[in-house]
């Protein structure tokens, strides 16, 4: 019988570190170039066949200690497992190898899900995955696959959202880190909070810039309380920051890489349509507006009741001016 424990954040097995295991695991080969030299990369044949038998002892234990309901101590196990890979992560993220970090997180999850699946695990009493999707959204959003990132993080939630509320207490403000980046929670001191800072201070220089229209308290402020008043829900919070770190990146790249071509112009396009939406969206839920409601009559008669739209000028018949203003 092997013993499974859990020292300095890793997981051990008898008196074996995953962690050196998995460094361990990594293919080799000689560099064509500096003959004197090595390169690493990840093969997932080679992880697999020398990593098998240790996760399926890693998951039995998990597992067992979830049908005693012991969920603190089921999750600290499944967050040291994903710890034991982060050497690897870490020592690729230096290089900016992205690419195979990334394929070392889709492998461990995959792996993870095929031996529950032969095990009879079902979702629920499985290993939580929170951890492996967070460090797979992380690595996607330094790729700059937003969509992709967006997803990962969601999963990590998700996994959050199985085990008991009072699970959650060990998260400052209850929040998973994964769901305080869905939120773009700026006090988010995790992992990938340089990710997170980078979109929040990017949308508050843009507030100063533009003084004039731009309110007095922060977006992120607002979006915040008008989160834990109830005012707006889970997924419109969540659209309204993946719209967020949509434009910032695009905008990265219309700085520094491409031109405004017309592909770049009908993805910020499809970006800001999904933040109109959203804001159509909490401006329903606000005001209690039912589906056949003007949103255009209410923000006017609410907002702007002193100018008069219908003198607005429309771009219906002139395309070039439509396409300036937009530039």
């Amino acid at each position: 019988m092997n013993e499974v424990s859990i020292k300095n954040n890793v997981i051990f097995i008898d008196d074996i570190d995953l962690s050196i295991e998995a460094l361990n695991s990594l293919a080799i080969f000689e560099n064509r170039i500096f003959k004197e030299s090595i390169i690493r990369t990840f093969d997932y044949n080679i992880m697999d066949n020398k990593l098998d038998e240790y996760l399926k002892i890693i998951i039995s234990k998990i597992h067992n200690l979830r049908k005693d309901e012991k969920h603190e101590e089921a999750i600290d196990f499944s967050d040291a497992l994903f710890q034991s890979f982060t050497p690897i992560m870490y020592y690729f993220i230096q290089q900016h190898n992205y690419s195979v970090v990334n394929d070392m997180w889709e492998w461990i999850i995959f792996k993870i899900k095929k031996i529950e699946k032969k095990k009879g695990i079902t979702f629920g009493n499985h290993i939580m995955l929170g951890s492996a999707y967070h460090f797979l959204g992380y690595t996607k959003l330094m790729m700059g696959d937003i969509d992709s990132a967006i997803m990962s993080y969601s999963e990590a939630a998700r996994e959050s959202s199985i085990f008991p509320e009072n699970i959650l207490k060990r998260h400052p403000e209850g929040l998973p880190p994964s769901q305080k980046l869905l939120y773009l929670n700026p006090n988010s001191k995790n992992f990938s909070h340089d990710a997170v800072k980078e979109v929040v201070d990017t949308i508050i220089k843009w507030e100063k810039e533009k003084s004039s229209i731009a309110r007095d308290i922060s977006i992120f402020s607002s979006i915040d309380n008008a989160r834990k008043k109830g005012i707006i829900n889970y997924e419109i919070a969540i659209n309204i920051s993946y719209g967020f770190y949509k434009v910032v990146n695009m905008s990265k790249w219309f700085d520094n890489f491409i031109e405004k071509t017309s592909i770049e112009i009908d993805l910020a396009g499809r970006s800001i349509l999904l933040l109109i939406r959203t804001i159509e969206e909490i401006i329903r839920k606000q005001k209690g507006l039912g589906k056949n409601d003007s949103v255009f009559n209410v923000i006017h008669d609410t907002w702007f009741s002193g100018d008069d739209w219908k003198k607005v000028p429309s771009y219906e018949n002139d395309i070039d001016n439509l396409i300036n203003d937009f530039l």
